[in-house]
Formats: C-alpha cells, sequence, structure tokens
C-alpha cells in the first residue's frame, strides 16, 4: 500500500473528492464557452432551442426571437441575459430571475436554503409562484411581500406592491423517505406587468444515501509487545455513494498492513508513523476494510491503544467510534487468562496472563465538594486501574453512620451496594473501573464535625488503598443568627522563601477573612515529591496532613484563620526546578483559590541574601540581593474640592498621585523597589521599577487613577526612551499589562494608568522582537532532513520565550513545530513556505518568512544547496549562465516559454495533444 501523508484531519479526503467533484464541472464550462465563441464566430445568437434566430426588421439591430414567438409585438426570453423584452411600440419591460442553492446535495431529512433574486427596469406588482418537490418548505424572508404563503402541494408564492428589486429566501427539506439518487426540482415563474418570466438558475436538489451502519471488529483486544491483531471495518450505505473511511491511532501502532477490501478502494494509505490509515470508494453501497496492526515493542504493561475512526459520505457522516486494545506481557508459562488467539499455552492469547492476578495500579478519590451544611450531599468519584484485566472491587468505609446512594458505575459493575456504613462496588473482566455515590451529612451534624472515608481497591492478589481526598467537613449552616454566611474578603498565600536549596525547608503560610463569622476549610495540594515537616493551625477544629501531599485545617466561626506548613525540598532537587502548590478555602457561601506566589523553585540563595532574609530578582529578572525597599512613604488621602475625588499626592517615589472617587477614611502606603519583591514573578522587559501600593479595606478594590514618574537616568540605565516604556500589574496569573497614557511630567517621564488602588505595579522597558530565521540549506531531495534555526533572533530589552514555526508545503499540508532550533523531514517534491514567529516574555510577536525547495530527485553528492550562503547573499548570481532560465536550465528564457505555449497550442488546434481519453491508456 503506497504511504500518504499523515492523516491529521477527515477533511483531507473531503478535499481529495472535492478536486475530482471540480474536475467535471470545469471541463464542461470549458466546452460551453467553446459552443458560445463558436455562436459569436457565427454572428448569430443561440436560443435555448439550439436555433439561429434573426429579426428581419430593418428599424433595429437584429435581435433574439423566441422559435414561438407568433406575434411581434409578444414578449420573448433572452436566454443569454434571462430578460423579457416587449415590442419599443408597446409598454416595454425588461425582467431576471434567477434561483441560487446554499446546497445542491441533501442527505434525507435534511435542509438548505434557497434564494431568488428578481429585477425589473420599472417600480411594478410582480408575483412569484414557485413549485417545490421537497418533504417540507419554509419561507424564511419575503423580501417585505405584501402577501406571501407555500400551499399543501409545496406551491411558494409571494406577492410585492410598487418595486423593482427583490430577494426571496425559502428552506426545503429533503423527505426522511428520500433514497439516494432521488432529485427535488424546482419550478417557477415571476409574473410582472402581465408578462411571465421563467425562473434560471439551479433547478434541482439530489438526494445523496443515508450511511446506514459502520461497524469496527477486533480479532484480539490484548496483545503482547510486537504482537499484531486483525481489525475489520464493515460500512453499509442507503443507496450509492462515495464513502470515505478514517482511522487514527494513539498512541501509533509500530506497523499497520492493508490486509483486504471490498470493493477494491479507489484511494487507499497508511501513515508512515502508524498514526492511522485513510480508504475512498466511489459509488458504492457498501465497504470492507480489513487491516492488520503491530503493537510497538517498546509498549509497556497495562498500556492501551485507542482506535477512533469516522466514515464521510456525500453528505452524510458517521462515528466508526472508540476501541482500545491493551498491553499485555504475558508470563513465564505464555498462556494468557483471556482465551485470545496465538501465543503459548492451550489456547492463550499473545497478550496473556496466565493465572497471574491483576495488580492496582492507581487510584484517587476526589470530592464535589469538601465542606457541606448538614442534612446536605456531595458526590464522590473514585477511580482505579489496574495492569490488565480481571476481577475488580472498590469498598468504601465511611467512619460515621450517613445517607449514600449509587449513582453510577462505569463500566457497568457486576454488583453495587451502598447503605449507611460505605459503598462497594465488583467488576469482572475489567482493567479500569469508576464508583460515584452521593453522601448526605445528618442534619443534627455541628459545623466541624467530619467524615472519615476509608477504601481500597482490591483484585484476587492485591489490596491497595484509595488515594486522594478523605474526609468531608460539616459547614455552618447560615441560620445561627447571622443573616448571611459569611464571604471570602481575602485568600492570600505567602512564602518564607521562594528559592530553596535542595534539602531545605521553607515556611509557606495560607491566611483568609471573612466579611462574617463562618467555618472557612482550607486545603493545599502539594508536590508529592516535597516532604511537609511541620504545620500550625491556630484554633482549627481540625488539621493535619496525607503522604499525597494534601494539607488541609476547618475552623468554627471565625473571621481570620492562619494556616502555616513548613515543607522540605528533596536533597536531589535539581537547580531550576520547580514545585507546585494549589489550594482554596471554602465556606458555605462559595469558595476561592488563593492569591500568591504557587510555585517553589530548587536553587542556591544569593550570597548577599542571609538564611532568614527575603530574596529578590534585580531587574534582569534573575536570583539577586535581598529585596529591601528603595523608598516608602505614607500619605494621607484628602478631597480635591475641585473634583470631589479623594487624592493621596506622594513625595521621594516612582508614585507621584493616586485618585479614587468617593470619600475615603485613612490613608495611603507607596512602597518602591528597584527588584522584583521575593514571592512575585519576573516582571517582562528590562526592570526600571516595582512599587507596591497599600490603601485601607473598604476600597482595596476600588479603581485607582494612579501618575507615575520616572528620572530620565533611570531610562537610560537600559538603553530605554519614553515610548519603550510598559506598566504591568501583578495578578494571579503573573504581570498584566497596563493601557498607559504619557503626560507632560517636566524634567519627569511622568505616565498615567488605571488599577485597582491596592495593587503591585512595575514599570519596565518592553520592545518588538526581532526574528531571523535560517535554514540550513535552501534545496533539498525528497526525504531528507531540513534544520531551522531562530538562535539569531533578539529582543532589545527582555527574553525570548516561545519560537514556534510552521511549514507549508506545495500540497496545503502545515506542520508546527515549537523550539529555538527543530528539525523536519520534507517528503513531497515542490516549495515549502516556512515562517518562524517569536514571542518575549511581553507577549510581543515577530514573524520572519523563507522558502526552501524539495526536488523531484535526491540531490547528488556535492550539489550547491545554498547551505555555504549567508542569508540574502548572492555569490552564485556573477557565475551564472546569462542564457540560463530562473530554474538555472540552460536556455529555458521568457522567450524559449512563450515558443513552447505556441507550439503546444498549434498541436492543440491540430488534434495531435489530448486525442487520447487517459483511461483509454
Amino acid at each position: 500500500m503506497t504511504p500518504l501523508q499523515p492523516v491529521t484531519d477527515p477533511s483531507s479526503a473531503r478535499r481529495f473528492r472535492s478536486t475530482r467533484s471540480l474536475v467535471v464541472p470545469s471541463l464542461v464550462v470549458f466546452v460551453l464557452a467553446a459552443l458560445a465563441l463558436t455562436g459569436v464566430a457565427a454572428g448569430l445568437p443561440v436560443d435555448t432551442a439550439g436555433e439561429h434566430r434573426l429579426d428581419a426588421s430593418p428599424s433595429h439591430s437584429p435581435a433574439l426571437v423566441h422559435p414561438e414567438a407568433a406575434d411581434a409585438n409578444e414578449t420573448t426570453t433572452d436566454p443569454e441575459t434571462n430578460e423579457t423584452a416587449t415590442d419599443p411600440e408597446t409598454n416595454e419591460t425588461t425582467a431576471t430571475a434567477s434561483r441560487e442553492l446554499d446546497r445542491s446535495t441533501l442527505a434525507p431529512g435534511e435542509s438548505t436554503t434557497v434564494t431568488l433574486e428578481l429585477a425589473v427596469d420599472n417600480s411594478s406588482a410582480p408575483a412569484v409562484y414557485e413549485s417545490v418537490d421537497a418533504g417540507a418548505v419554509t419561507i424564511v424572508d419575503d423580501g417585505g411581500a405584501a402577501a406571501s404563503g407555500v400551499d399543501a402541494d409545496g406551491l411558494v408564492f409571494a406577492v410585492w406592491s410598487d418595486t423593482d428589486t427583490i430577494t426571496l429566501v425559502y428552506e426545503v427539506t429533503a423527505p426522511e423517505s428520500a433514497t439516494g439518487g432521488d432529485r427535488l426540482s424546482f419550478e417557477g415563474t415571476v409574473d410582472v406587468a402581465g408578462q411571465s418570466v421563467p425562473v434560471t438558475g439551479a433547478s434541482a436538489i439530489t438526494v445523496a444515501p443515508d450511511i446506514a451502519t459502520v461497524e469496527r471488529t477486533l480479532e484480539s483486544t490484548t496483545l503482547e509487545p510486537g504482537a499484531s491483531t486483525t481489525v475489520t471495518l464493515e460500512v453499509d450505505v442507503d443507496g450509492v455513494d462515495d464513502v470515505a473511511l478514517y482511522e487514527t491511532f494513539d498512541p501509533a501502532f509500530a506497523a499497520i498492513e492493508h490486509t483486504d477490501s471490498e470493493p477494491t478502494p479507489t484511494v487507499s494509505g497508511v501513515n508512515a508513523d502508524g498514526s492511522g490509515l485513510v480508504a475512498v470508494w466511489e459509488n458504492t453501497t457498501s465497504a470492507l476494510l480489513e487491516y492488520e496492526v503491530t503493537v510497538p515493542d517498546d509498549a509497556t504493561d497495562g498500556e492501551r491503544i485507542t482506535l477512533t475512526g469516522v466514515v464521510d459520505g456525500t453528505a452524510d457522516s458517521a462515528p466508526v467510534g472508540t476501541s482500545e486494545i491493551t498491553v499485555e506481557t504475558a508470563d513465564e508459562s505464555g498462556g494468557s487468562d483471556d482465551g485470545g488467539s496465538s501465543g503459548g499455552g492451550d489456547g492463550g492469547s499473545s497478550g496473556g496472563g496466565g493465572d497471574t492476578p491483576p495488580t492496582v495500579t492507581s487510584t484517587e478519590r476526589s470530592f464535589e465538594s469538601a465542606t457541606l451544611e448538614p442534612g446536605t450531599s456531595t458526590t464522590v468519584t473514585v477511580v482505579a486501574e489496574t495492569d490488565r484485566t480481571g476481577d475488580l472491587t472498590v469498598t468504601e468505609t465511611f467512619d460515621a453512620a450517613v445517607t449514600a446512594d449509587l449513582l453510577e458505575t462505569t463500566p457497568s459493575a457486576e454488583t453495587a451496594t451502598a447503605d449507611e456504613d460505605g459503598v462497594e462496588a465488583t467488576w469482572a473482566d475489567a482493567d479500569h473501573a469508576t464508583l460515584t455515590y452521593e453522601v448526605t451529612l445528618p442534619s443534627d451534624w455541628d459545623p466541624g464535625d467530619t467524615l472519615t472515608i476509608d477504601g481500597e481497591a482490591s483484585t484476587d492478589g492485591d489490596t491497595v488503598a484509595v488515594e486522594g481526598v478523605d474526609r468531608l467537613f460539616a459547614d455552618a449552616t447560615g441560620d445561627d443568627g447571622h443573616d448571611d454566611p459569611g464571604s471570602i474578603t481575602a485568600a492570600t498565600r505567602s512564602l518564607e522563601h521562594t528559592t530553596v536549596p535542595p534539602g531545605e525547608s521553607t515556611t509557606v503560610t495560607l491566611e483568609v477573612e471573612t466579611d462574617e463569622p463562618a467555618s472557612p476549610a482550607l486545603y493545599e495540594s502539594v508536590d508529592p515529591v516535597l516532604t511537609v515537616t511541620s504545620l500550625d493551625a491556630d484554633g482549627a477544629l481540625v488539621s493535619g496532613h496525607g503522604s499525597d501531599g494534601l494539607v488541609f485545617a476547618v475552623w468554627a466561626e471565625t473571621t481570620s484563620a492562619t494556616l502555616s506548613y513548613e515543607v522540605e525540598l528533596p536533597a536531589d532537587a535539581a537547580d531550576g526546578e520547580t514545585f507546585a502548590l494549589d489550594g482554596d478555602v471554602d465556606v458555605a457561601s462559595g469558595s476561592a483559590g488563593f492569591d500568591g506566589p504557587t510555585t517553589l523553585t530548587a536553587g542556591e540563595r544569593a550570597a548577599a541574601e542571609p538564611a532568614d532574609e527575603n530574596g529578590g530578582t534585580d531587574a534582569a529578572g534573575d536570583a539577586g540581593e535581598a529585596t529591601t525597599p528603595s523608598a516608602s512613604a505614607g500619605v494621607p488621602f484628602e478631597t480635591d474640592a475641585d473634583t470631589g475625588e479623594t487624592v493621596a499626592t506622594v513625595t521621594d517615589t516612582p508614585v507621584e498621585e493616586v485618585r479614587l472617587e468617593g470619600a475615603v477614611d485613612g490613608s495611603l502606603t507607596v512602597t518602591a523597589y528597584d527588584a522584583v519583591p521575593d514571592g512575585l514573578a519576573s516582571v517582562p522587559g528590562a526592570l526600571l521599577t516595582v512599587t507596591r501600593l497599600e490603601v485601607p479595606d473598604d476600597v482595596s478594590n476600588s479603581s485607582a487613577t494612579v501618575r507615575l514618574a520616572l528620572e530620565p537616568a533611570r531610562l537610560d540605565e537600559v538603553g530605554a526612551d519614553a515610548a519603550d516604556l510598559g506598566v504591568f500589574r501583578h495578578a494571579d496569573d503573573g504581570w498584566q499589562a497596563l493601557e498607559r497614557e504619557r503626560l507632560d511630567g517636566g524634567e519627569r517621564v511622568a505616565l498615567l494608568v488605571e488599577m485597582p488602588a491596592a495593587s503591585s505595579l512595575a514599570v519596565s522597558a518592553v520592545g518588538h522582537p526581532d526574528a531571523v530565521l535560517t535554514a540550513d540549506v535552501d534545496v533539498l531531495g525528497p526525504g531528507e532532513d531540513l534544520t531551522l534555526t531562530g538562535s539569531a533572533s533578539a529582543d532589545p530589552f527582555g527574553d525570548l520565550v516561545a519560537y514556534e514555526w510552521s511549514v507549508v508545503g506545495p500540497d496545503g499540508d502545515r506542520r508546527s513545530l515549537a523550539g529555538e532550533t527543530v528539525t523536519t523531514t520534507l517528503e513531497t517534491p515542490g516549495e515549502y513556505t516556512v515562517d518562524l514567529t517569536v514571542r518575549n516574555d511581553a507577549g510581543e510577536t515577530d514573524t520572519a518568512t523563507a522558502t526552501v525547495t524539495v526536488t523531484d530527485a535526491p540531490m547528488p553528492d556535492g550539489a550547491d544547496t545554498g547551505a555555504d550562503d549567508a542569508p540574502g547573499s548572492s555569490d552564485d548570481a556573477d557565475d551564472a549562465d546569462p542564457a540560463a532560465g530562473d530554474d538555472g536550465s540552460p536556455g529555458f528564457t521568457a522567450g524559449a516559454a512563450l515558443l513552447a505555449l505556441f507550439a503546444l497550442s498549434f498541436l492543440v488546434r491540430s488534434g495531435q495533444v489530448g486525442s487520447r481519453s487517459p483511461r483509454g491508456r
């Protein structure tokens, strides 16, 4: 079977059919054009009956006369213009009417839109009558008709008054009972000024068959590494249709071989990388494809390969569905417990497991909500996986009596029970299972009461504990004297150090505040490779941490809560390795994530940073000296008598002024830094200053107008000018760019921004990156590797954080690559367009473009591929043959090309070219 390009989109084969379908219409248009030219050459118009007719009247130029027009004053229709005409001595009226279909092919039950366009040369009262042979007809837009409708026989009608341009739109639906090949016809006329004009244009819809059934069968669903099995796909169509079948495999197979098909496909092929296949049939009522797949030798035990497919017809498509092949390594005897084909033992499968029972490989429990009001419910989900198929049981045991109800088991369990003490489900011949149930806490529970769930997943020879969250907490009900349960007003995470040497520890602090007393429950998921060495949750009803990295604490009736814990990095952590922290806090009124740093980084602290001091980053964003304020000021808010705004004016800091709407009781604190404070992400570009603004809590989220000013000398230090300045505000996901306005700041560079009043903001120099694309060769042979690099790309201030490549081949296929230097193999001869887009840390991008050429044959040894030339050089031009063409072919100039075209034209006209059909060879 001929290898094809990888099947990544089913539309690729649709394009094949679309290309084929365009050939015949194009030829028809060519022939009709030739016939029209023949008529013109004869000096005669051609009417619809194929007759050449001339009006003999000497009073005007020759005009077309319909063959049936017996009366010289009778209205006639010019088939070339679709216009009606009357004798000039009568009340002359001309009109055109045309029909367009949104789709000309439908499956039974499908719909399309029909548009009628009418134009008359003067205002009249036209009426349209359209007979439609369809299952259902609905007028979508009658163009302002005085009357319109559809009668029981499918006649569409509409009447207008005093108009000269009309558009009528209606929708038709193919009958469900229609079969493939049926045609739904249209016939319409427009009556205007006592004359009848036929509607021209598309006149029928073809009904395409439905895809009736699609089925995939696998000879074996369990295989050893390196073993093979046969896959059969069968498609039935309600009628005759073109059928395209696509299969994709994830991960890819080591090999795919097409073994049988009925009938023989017009086109078929497999991806060279084993990731998919395609087959296309023309004019068939059914299709069968049989192929063999081989599991890679390095496939691991328990790995599953997914087969996904789709079948496309002319106007219908159907999913094949998803199948799985599970990799199983054989036991020492080579036998299997599933009775599959091939392999040792008595009828054992090559995916054998013999008498060896499955082993549980993973388990996880999750809650829809870990805090509940007494008397309310939540959903619990348990997932278990094993290394091979076999009997699997999941058991959940409660430490207190609660109400439990089964919701779902996937796949369907053999047995499943639920009561006040726990839940249990058993599956046969399963290698993965999901148990979902609902738990309702007793209504008489008090806030802080907990339910602990102890679970295990077991096979015939293995039992493991279920991992994940294992406690449910009762929260406040909201009926204890408070009108509303407390809402979260602040949830923050702070780190003693963000960079920690391997084997050493740091402290993480979580703080929560609510506007009314509540029962907050804090959960922090710590990277499991970190070790939680201590925990402090002052005043909590319950607190603790598990081996899976979960840290938790629950309080009752409080407006503030603090949880601190210490974590130790692994001694073998690599320099620069990061470790995630992810948590949230729940109260009865809702939940919130924690603001603040979300990662710890392994690395040595800078020498200037004491072990017990906060670290920082210098202007370039690297670890640097301890972050100490370069300036700090606290000033009261005052009311501006002219505007009514509240204003705080600051001196000796980059922030000169902060304005808020309305009255503010309190003061503004501004703290400026020359380096990024510990706990904040690196700032895009070249950092100039970082400033923290602190305001009273009641206006912390209010919009503030902030005026900043910087000394020109500070810009000179990084080689920037005012146009290069960007202002950023720190948020949960890092620094966000703000819209800024340049002001007249005198000697200083002044900027104006709007943002939440309590914020950290930074000013830095940012620029546009310069993308430079370099290819190792300009010309290469088919199947050869092309190496591309963007290493010469640069940014004036910041860092380049992404290199994205796009390589588009002559057939339009696009491949995407990422990285500073990439290598790809080009197979198809022709010209390829290569784009490199680089992005800097401020999100700015630049794109460079180049072209490379793949020749029809491999490049000979020693051939000049352009590899030694610098980009844009023209060293070869001086040595080129003056008579050579652009492609280097001796003497093939533009003049030669014209001569060749002239010769080809002569051969065509003399019948020496194209005299035989390709199918007749």
